[in-house]
């Protein structure tokens, strides 16, 4: 009965582990198996792990959790080396000193109580409580974890994968020399691991930053660079008619080499053929790459623009940023959108009231979101959120805007307001 009673303790213990896992490794990779499939897997690789022969030494039991661990993580997640070596090495570490404190607790207690037959119930609880400890570390550490953090190269995970590796190793070292109390270089370890892992996440955060703003740099330019070339040729258009003008005074006079120079000087200039469609050349700017866009890859498109022709912005940059992003997101949509020939993009701005009002409409089938944050995950990584959204939720509050996305029957809706100083 005592056998059978360890049995189930052993495999309740041993499922804990499993959740440990799957709650702390799904956090930072893909999984590359169905969730039954890795709960079968890892369920017996943790298990293997309990039968390590109680004679060998503490460093050779911590090298086969590592390898089995190792083996269990590399065949159910998808990940790279480095990123792979300083999670699972972290990982043990925080399950290594959870179970060490309370173990070294509870040995004190059982020695006063060695001949009561509740032993195994001790034991079995100070392990159970051991596993709550790691996963209220998890879930401390992956709440600071910022879901469109940049990820870190293979060299910056190899240098944080340092300490976690080296502390498991003095641990062996200060069980094997007992010169001062366990607890104690267990606490330490433990605290300098926890906060390694929450400057980890700093890191993450400014790798981000930086990447957002590099791109909002080269968005600046693009952007820029549109509308003087879009208001160059409004320059040409008002000029064409004086040119034209020109030309036929010189055929006029017979002067054919005068007007060949200035066919030469015309047909030199660069000029892009832009739609007007508002007359708004910030809001013209981005609509006519947009919809050559949009016609490039087969989009139905449908827009009501409502705004002066004589508006003018603070920072024409950030509004064109702002409608780029937006379109775009409602491209990416349509695309992977699978009745993409029935699928529609709706485009409104008005201006009203000191205020321009940009509302566009696209179909979706899926939107993984959190609509009271504000936040659309990316589909082109797990746990990220689109760099495009978060430039549109910065220069929005940059210019004191207001934004809303919203998905309600299959049709996902997104809103941006933007305050206009009084044009004089």
């Amino acid at each position: 009965m005592e056998i059978l009673l360890k049995v189930i303790l052993v495999l309740i213990f041993n499922s804990m582990q499993v959740y440990l896992v799957y709650h702390y490794f799904n956090k930072f990779f893909v999984l590359k198996v169905e969730l039954k499939t890795f709960i079968k897997i890892m369920f017996i690789i943790l298990l293997l792990s309990k039968f390590i022969p109680i004679q060998v030494s503490a460093f050779t039991k911590m090298l086969s959790f590592l390898l089995l661990l190792w083996l269990g993580v590399n065949i159910c997640f998808r990940s790279t080396i480095s990123k792979l070596i300083y999670h699972i090495t972290f990982f043990s570490l925080l399950i290594l000193l959870a179970e060490m404190i309370l173990s070294i607790v509870v040995q004190y207690f059982a020695l006063q109580i060695i001949e009561n037959p509740n032993i195994i119930w001790i034991y079995f609880i100070s392990n159970s409580l051991s596993q709550l400890l790691v996963l209220i570390l998890i879930k401390l550490i992956v709440k600071q974890k910022q879901e469109d953090a940049a990820e870190l190269d293979r060299d910056e995970y190899l240098l944080l994968s340092i300490i976690p590796m080296f502390s498991l190793i003095s641990i062996y070292w200060i069980e094997r020399y007992k010169m001062i109390p366990l607890i104690i270089p267990c606490l330490f370890y433990l605290t300098i691991n926890v906060c390694l892992m929450l400057l980890y996440y700093r890191m993450t955060n400014k790798n981000f930053e930086i990447q957002k703003n590099m791109i909002s740099s080269i968005q600046n330019e693009f952007y820029e660079k549109n509308m003087k070339d879009q208001k160059e040729n409004a320059k040409l258009r008002h000029d064409l008619k004086n040119i034209l003008l020109n030309l036929d005074y010189y055929l006029s006079n017979n002067d054919i080499q005068s007007a060949r120079n200035m066919l030469y000087q015309i047909t030199d200039i660069k000029i892009n053929s832009y739609k007007i469609i508002s007359g708004c050349i910030p809001i013209d700017a981005i609509l006519d790459s947009k919809i050559m866009k949009m016609e490039n890859n087969k989009i139905k498109y449908e827009m009501d623009i409502q705004v002066p022709e004589n508006l003018k912005f603070e920072n024409d940059i950030d509004i064109a940023a702002i409608l780029g992003n937006l379109i775009d997101n409602a491209i990416e949509a349509i695309i992977r959108y699978e009745n993409q020939e029935n699928g529609k993009i709706i485009i409104q701005i008005k201006y009203n009231s000191y205020k321009v009002i940009i509302k566009i409409k696209n179909p979706t089938e899926y939107i993984e979101s959190d609509l009271k944050k504000h936040q659309i995950k990316s589909m082109k990584g797990r746990n990220r959120l689109g760099i495009g959204i978060s430039s549109i939720k910065d220069r929005v509050d940059k210019l004191g805007g207001y934004y809303d996305f919203s998905s309600v029957n299959n049709e996902f809706v997104s809103l941006v307001i933007i305050p206009i100083k009084h044009n004089r």
